[in-house]
């Protein structure tokens, strides 16, 4: 009985060995979030911008496939100002990547910022000085 065993045990080892087992799994696919385009660095207050974000993901090192069907938050974050009539409002990225939204800059003269998210550790801010039509030459 104890050389069955043995025979046994042997087997599975050489199966083990013999199948070239690798412990470190398949490669993690990285999400990164970007500004897509761009955006003035001053603008009308009370205008509205066109403000687009792109996700892509891939293997550390060639993060640069296209993710698509990815909400991306657009949140209103300093300046006052609506994006799709709101604060805040979620869209889906298209098959580029790219989640694009409207955000109307809020009345007054100054910085204003619009932040966009994919969690809450994955975020991109955008900031835009509003200025107001007197002051513009």
């Amino acid at each position: 009985m104890r050389k069955t065993q043995l025979g046994v045990i042997s087997a599975i080892l050489a199966a083990i060995v013999g199948c070239g087992y690798s412990n470190t799994g398949p490669e993690a696919d990285y999400v990164v979030l970007l500004q897509s385009g761009t955006t003035p660095v001053n603008a009308l207050a009370g205008s509205s911008v066109s403000v687009a974000f792109l996700v892509v993901h891939g293997p550390a090192g060639a993060i640069t496939t296209p993710k698509s069907g990815v909400a991306v938050t657009f949140t209103v974050i300093s300046g006052g100002g609506t994006v799709a009539g709101s604060t805040s409002t979620t869209a889906g990225t298209g098959a580029d990547g790219i989640a694009t939204e409207s955000w109307r800059l809020g009345g007054s003269s100054g910085v204003q910022v619009l932040r966009g998210s994919i969690s809450s550790t994955q975020a991109v801010d955008v900031s835009i000085t509003a200025i107001q039509a007197a002051n513009v030459r």
